[in-house]
């Protein structure tokens, strides 16, 4: 069965098909806007389909969806969400060097935007980003064409970033980010 899962997968991303399963329903019952999302992972186009069950039978397609998943990642290059992604989502601020002021957002679609507020400057980077269970890996998106160098410019000093690292401190309902290397940044879960 494996085999032939793998081999729908590998026909759909063929074809420019990327998609994701999903679960919903349970207790609540299953909303029509819940079925069928599109989402956008490191600026990939996916169609995420969930599935509605009841109560007690969402564990039938478990092993299918998860064969489904991990290949359709495998084939999109995108690691595939861990046990912490999730608390990865949202708004982080704090301090770095020189009493400067960052603030770090990450989306569910692993995209992600620094600012650091300098006392004269304005620095500004965008990304993708990705985590191996508790480190964080930011990398910042390559400005090739013209008219993108204007327009990013325009928001401040670009930031370049490759494979920066954080390490993700969290207990009791709070998140924490510290930058591992040389600049020490430590920025607070706010959203």
């Amino acid at each position: 069965m494996k085999e032939k899962i793998m081999k729908l997968v590998s026909a759909l991303h063929a074809e420019g098909k990327y998609i994701l399963l999903g679960e919903t329903g349970g207790y609540k019952g299953c909303r029509e806007e819940n079925k069928i999302e599109t989402i956008y992972l490191n600026t990939i186009k996916i169609t995420c389909l969930n599935f509605c069950y009841g109560c007690n039978d969402n564990h039938y397609d478990e092993e299918f969806i998860e064969i489904f998943n991990s290949t359709m990642y495998q084939l999109l290059e995108i690691k595939s969400p861990d046990y912490t992604t999730h608390l990865f989502y949202g708004t982080f601020k704090g301090k770095g060097e020189n009493r400067s002021k960052i603030e770090l957002t990450m989306t569910h679609e692993r995209t992600f935007t620094l600012t650091i507020q300098k006392k004269n400057a304005l620095e500004f980077c965008e990304g993708i980003w990705e985590n191996a269970n508790d480190t964080l890996i930011l990398t910042s998106k390559k400005i090739t064409h013209v008219e993108d160098r204007d327009s990013t410019l325009s928001k401040g000093n670009w930031v370049q970033l490759d494979n920066v690292n954080f390490q993700l401190k969290y207990r009791f309902r709070k998140s924490k980010l510290i930058k591992l290397g040389a600049e020490k940044w430590k920025l607070k879960k706010v959203l």
